[in-house]
Order: structure tokens, then C-alpha cells, then sequence
């Protein structure tokens, strides 16, 4: 049934994405830290890799590329930059920041999601927060756990 769910869902994005310049990237593994709400303390963690994001050239845009989450209308990440080579290995890279900081290799089509935030932002959220409306107005300790992810991408 999620398989199903999964590839009805894929069937639905199509349209909406041009081909040729777009990845559907599916994580594998996810890592991280938790907060301990009994011992007080922030312990390692492994997270159920279910994420899926769309990654999806922009035109006429003062970034390149978006990525998304599969499911929701909130950006992971914008990438300013083209895809490019990097000194030590012979791959293309696409570097990607906002919430997270999102990376492809084009020649391997691996990707890395590291999501930081949650351990060190804690306490009270300033009125100039531009999201300061939205928010909690006290990122509590647990609030938001930061996260690693891995995976593959695929061309659509």
C-alpha cells in the first residue's frame, strides 16, 4: 500500500515539472539527536528515512534550483548556484541552503540533507523574527531535533 501511495503520488507531480530538470530524491537512512525528556540529556537517534523531495530547476528567478518536500508546499532548500565540479573529485555538485543544507552529486546521484537547527537555537524567539507571528514563542529544549539524511536521486 505505501508503495502504491508512493508511485500515485510521483504520477501526480509529473506535470508539474519539467523534464529533464527535476530529481525526485528518496532518503535511506536518517540520523540524529533526540532530546531525552526523562534523563535531561540529548542522546543519538536514528530517524525512520521516509522523506521524498523534488528538486526542480527555476527559471526566471533569482535562484536556480528549489527543493521540496514531497507532500508539502514548504522549501527545504534554494540552490543559487548551477550545479558545478569540484577541485578533488570528478563529480558535479548542486549546493543547496535555507532550512537545510541540501547537496547532489550528479555523476553518483547521492544526495545529503543535514537539517541543524534544535540543539543550539533554543530559548526565547526575538519579536524581529520575521516568522516571529507564526513561531512558538519559546523554542523549548526537543522542540526541533537536528537531522542527517542520506540517499539516491533520480532524474525525471
Amino acid at each position: 500500500m505505501r508503495k502504491m501511495k508512493f508511485i500515485f503520488t510521483i504520477l501526480l507531480l509529473i506535470p508539474i515539472v519539467s523534464k529533464g530538470d527535476s530529481y525526485i530524491c528518496v532518503s535511506e537512512l536518517s540520523t540524529g539527536f533526540a532530546y531525552n525528556s526523562v534523563t535531561n540529556q540529548w542522546e543519538t537517534s536514528d530517524f525512520i528515512a521516509d522523506s521524498k523531495y523534488i528538486v526542480k530547476k527555476i527559471k526566471n528567478h533569482s535562484y536556480k534550483w528549489v527543493v521540496k518536500e514531497i507532500g508539502s508546499d514548504d522549501t527545504v532548500a534554494i540552490c543559487d548556484e548551477e550545479f558545478s565540479k569540484i577541485d578533488h573529485i570528478d563529480s558535479e555538485i548542486l549546493r543547496c541552503e535555507s532550512i537545510s543544507e541540501f547537496k547532489i552529486n550528479r555523476t553518483n546521484m547521492r544526495f545529503i540533507n543535514i537539517y541543524s537547527d534544535g540543539y543550539y537555537d533554543v530559548g526565547k524567539v526575538s519579536d524581529s523574527h520575521p516568522f516571529s507571528n507564526v513561531v512558538r514563542k519559546t523554542q523549548t529544549e526537543g522542540y526541533i531535533t537536528p537531522l542527517m539524511e542520506i540517499g539516491h536521486c533520480s532524474k525525471i
